[in-house]
């Protein structure tokens, strides 16, 4: 019986191979504009593919994608619209309809709304007096 025998060559085969085959689903989002919402079902999120809204809007985030193929990036993106509370994406960008390498813009109806910031106690001076 011939026993298998790996070669340097055959072993970078392989480990590129998997490498390529096994990319891990990963999706990111870049928030470009401050924005407070809750989480929404992602079904209310809004997925326009060769169109802008078509009501007043604002661009709050980037979203990129790498997984298996476009149509599960593109059902990523909108999960994680959904978690960030916004209206919707577009402006849906994939390197090819099967690389699974797609970009998005983030949006949300209006203007979006903000986190207030705790206002700072006022500064004293030391040098004034305080008049009674």
């Amino acid at each position: 019986m011939q026993s298998l025998q790996f070669k340097p060559l055959h072993a970078l085969v392989l480990v590129f191979g998997l490498a390529l085959g096994c990319s891990p689903v990963r999706a990111s989002l870049t928030k470009t504009v401050a924005h407070e919402a809750k989480p929404r079902p992602v079904e209310q999120v809004e997925v326009l593919l060769d169109q802008a809204p078509q009501k007043p809007f604002t661009v709050v985030a980037d979203l990129e994608v790498r997984a298996i193929e476009s149509p599960m990036a593109v059902e990523l993106m909108r999960a994680e619209a959904a978690k960030a509370g916004m209206d919707g994406i577009y402006w849906i960008d994939c390197a090819t309809p099967s690389s699974g390498m797609c970009s998005a813009k983030g949006y949300v109806y209006g203007k979006p709304k903000q986190k207030l910031e705790p206002s700072a106690p006022p500064r004293i001076d030391p040098n004034t007096v305080a008049v009674r």
